[in-house]
């Protein structure tokens, strides 16, 4: 059924978009973008609630289960950097996620892949279901665009690369977080 909806909404896309390449023509894909990762969100990924326990990091939590979760499409700086400003950086990010979802109840959708090498879930972390079909009201957005975390994405678990790209991009032009630190001249 799903390979049949994206098959029709490719066809669609083909016959509906302008002919001239200017903006129209990137505007209407950018909607169409949107709306694959919509559907991908909504249909591909039942959503999985949980309390969570602690924080470990800005970018792994533990839930009641016992199971750890880390965050996909980001990475936060590193806890036992031998960088003062990355550490400090580290500490900030736990915190700010441990404000947002500890002892809190939490929705996870996942991307292709179940769990990492380490075996933790790799889930996109949502505070609420029904904000569950926009990844930018995801943590992992959050902690993206306020410049606590940088993009990273794993093969194949790629759904919103772009999405997150342009947070950070969005984040390192405001000098926001770990970005206040990095000069953008060339």
């Amino acid at each position: 059924m799903k390979n049949i909806f994206l098959l029709l909404l490719t066809f669609i896309s083909i016959f509906s978009l302008p002919v001239s390449k200017g903006r129209t023509y990137f505007l209407d894909k950018l909607k169409l973008n949107k709306i694959k990762q919509e559907f991908y969100l909504l249909n591909l990924s039942p959503l999985e609630r949980y309390r969570v326990e602690y924080v470990i990091d800005g970018d792994t939590i533990v839930v009641y289960t016992g199971d750890h979760i880390r965050f996909l499409g980001m990475n936060t700086p590193e806890l036992h950097s031998k960088n003062p400003q990355v550490r400090a950086m580290a500490y900030k990010a736990k915190a700010v996620t441990s404000r947002l979802v500890d002892k809190k109840i939490v929705f996870l959708s996942r991307d292709v892949q179940n769990t990492d090498k380490y075996g933790r879930l790799l889930r996109f972390v949502f505070l609420s279901a029904k904000d569950s079909h926009d990844i930018t009201k995801s943590v992992n957005y959050y902690l993206v665009r306020n410049g606590y975390a940088r993009v990273l994405t794993i093969p194949p678990n790629v759904a919103f690369k772009d999405v997150f790209l342009r947070a950070q991009a969005q984040a390192r032009i405001e000098k926001k977080g770990l970005w206040s630190f990095v000069s953008t001249r060339k």
